[in-house]
């Protein structure tokens, strides 16, 4: 018997501010393509800093299924937690919140964001992997890709965050006037803010790529950043930030229904809507 209009499962993107977010445009579009927009709603709240536990209890009560955790809760999140899975406490970061009956399940899909695109293109076994920055982003893709096998530098514009990341996940930090960590790395992954919303700043001095490389930008507004831009410049192959947002929520996607991901229907939606705004 199919449900009757207006009663369908909840799924929200938590943050603050979070009215930019795609996540409600992208997840409808997956809902639309797997046949689920009856069964399934997706939209955005925004939440007060102090708030985190009233939020998470006010889901638990509403019967909220998936809760995708943005800026500035996914560490605020976890104590409000029942478990974590391995992946979001090795990172330290949670993104995607299951509710299932009383349980509160934390997990981490933004390691999959950097590496499933990057998969898709070239190996990551004993690849030599420069990632730019020492946040949450970061530690998704230092997590990511070591578990993948890779070989992991971390460069920083304040080296002792670099350093305290690469202790932690046993990997190296290298100086940010480290010319050889760029030209030598095989992938280069930048998951910093800078460029993000332009296409003036960049994070490095491009002239060092060169083809052969693979530059990745989590960043996906601008679609094309000025990093993304010199690189193909240089004769560098890319990924854009748009693969990033894409995967992890497709896994969130997955996490939420029960169902394998359209991803292609989620990249198009943002993709067209990105395209649009951007002219």
């Amino acid at each position: 018997m199919s449900r009757l209009p207006g009663h369908r499962t909840l799924c929200l993107v938590m943050g603050n501010p979070v009215r930019y977010s795609l996540s409600p445009l992208m997840h409808s579009a997956a809902y639309q393509a797997a046949g689920l927009q009856d069964t399934f709603c997706f939209s955005a709240v925004t939440v007060a800093e102090d708030s985190v536990q009233q939020a998470l209890d006010g889901c638990s009560a509403l019967g909220v299924r998936g809760l995708s955790v943005t800026q500035p809760f996914k560490e605020a999140v976890i104590p409000f937690l029942d478990n974590i899975d391995d992946e979001a406490r090795a990172i330290g970061c949670v993104n995607t919140i299951v509710f299932d009956g009383d349980k509160r399940n934390g997990s981490n899909t933004d390691w999959r964001g950097i590496v499933d695109p990057l998969e898709q293109r070239t190996s990551l076994q004993d690849q030599s992997c420069l990632v730019i920055g020492a946040g949450g982003a970061a530690r998704a893709a230092v997590y990511g890709l070591t578990r993948a096998g890779a070989r992991v530098s971390i460069m920083n514009r304040t080296e002792e965050r670099a350093k305290e990341l690469a202790n932690e996940f046993g990997v190296t930090a290298v100086s940010f006037q480290d010319k050889e960590a760029i030209t030598s790395a095989g992938v280069l992954v930048q998951t910093t803010s800078v460029g993000l919303g332009n296409t003036t700043d960049c994070p490095i001095d491009t002239t060092l790529l060169h083809d052969g490389q693979l530059v990745f930008d989590a960043i996906y507004n601008p679609l094309q950043t000025r990093l993304l831009s010199d690189a193909i410049h240089q004769g560098a192959r890319v990924v854009e930030g748009v693969e990033m947002f894409v995967a992890q929520g497709a896994a969130q996607f997955s996490l939420y229904t029960n169902t394998e991901a359209p991803r292609e229907a989620m990249r198009t939606a943002v993709l067209n809507y990105l395209r649009e705004t951007q002219k």
